[in-house]
């Protein structure tokens, strides 16, 4: 009885709380001691890692040095293949005896003295040379020029404009005669220095069209009676003659077309030349109209011609 009191005694004990904490205790107690090898393990890991992409990143800083590397030899190598570039001179403006301009419209400036001096504004436009005429192969001396552009430019119109060095069709070619071309080469354009303040110059260019007109508006005609009653108040009158010669002689003044001819005036002077704005004031009137082109060329008056 004793014994059995004994051993139940001894399985209250195991099943015991206490019983249990040891052996929590004594089972816990070699997990503690794993854990620090654990740790190592993964710092290792952790710097095997590290090490491998600090490798990666000194193969990528490798590859790319060797790329870098690549491209400086290959542009040195095209630097080395291209071949020096030829410096080519813009040839120098030129001056001739004469120039074209556009007409603007008319204004007014005034002299040092304070007087008024209606004038005629002019805009010198670039004018480019396209073609030089000799007495060697052409019987004369002349400059060609050639001035603004438009669309349809044809094969023969570029080819001949190809020493020029322009693409496009021109509006206006113009020639000029000149004592000498020596010097001129196509390309050079024409300076406005051409003429100067003080200069007497001769002026073409087209009149207005003023469509078809009688003899009253187009020569200046007296007309007839202005009372009531005339019949003939702006007719041009009798045109014929007597049996002899019994015909109208040519030249008669007549109603006609009036206006749009080629018109010259002489001994106009230059006003003012604005170099910046590329403008010059004549003295006076020029015929045409607006955007009308002009020619002024040099006059040699008589007495300096004799002189």
């Amino acid at each position: 009885m004793n014994e059995e009191n004994k051993t139940s005694e001894d399985n209250k004990d195991e099943g015991s709380p206490a019983s249990s904490k040891e052996t929590s205790d004594k089972n816990s107690k070699p997990v503690k001691a794993e854990s620090p090898d654990t740790e190592t393990e993964s710092s290792n890991v952790k710097e095997a890692s590290s090490d491998t992409e600090i490798e990666s990143s000194d193969v990528e800083a490798a590859s790319s040095g060797t790329k870098k590397a690549s491209e400086s030899d290959i542009k040195s190598e095209e630097k080395s293949e291209e071949k020096p570039k030829k410096v080519v001179k813009k040839p120098e403006d030129i001056k001739l005896n004469g120039i074209y301009a556009t007409k603007l419209g008319m204004s007014v400036i005034y002299d040092s003295d304070g007087s008024a001096i209606p004038v005629t504004a002019l805009q010198f436009d670039d004018w480019i040379v396209s073609q030089i005429k000799s007495d060697e192969r052409d019987g004369y001396c002349a400059v060609q020029i050639v001035s603004g552009k438009k669309s349809g430019l044809k094969k023969s119109e570029e080819g001949h404009l190809k020493r020029s060095k322009l693409t496009s069709a021109v509006k206006f070619t113009k020639e000029v005669r000149c004592s000498s071309v020596d010097g001129i080469q196509p390309g050079a354009k024409v300076s406005l220095d051409s003429l100067k303040k003080g200069d007497i110059v001769k002026i073409t260019s087209r009149s207005k069209g003023r469509g078809f007109a009688g003899t009253v508006k187009r020569y200046g005609f007296g007309g007839g009676p202005a009372s009531h009653g005339s019949k003939s108040h702006r007719k041009p009158g009798s045109i014929g003659m007597c049996e002899e010669p019994g015909r109208v002689l040519p030249g008669r003044s007549m109603p006609g077309r009036f206006g749009f001819k080629t018109v010259t005036i002489r001994n106009a002077k230059v006003a003012e030349i604005l170099s910046d704005k590329n403008v010059l004031f004549v003295k006076g009137g020029v015929p045409g109209a607006r955007n009308t082109l002009v020619k002024l060329e040099k006059q040699v008056l008589r007495n300096q011609a004799s002189a």
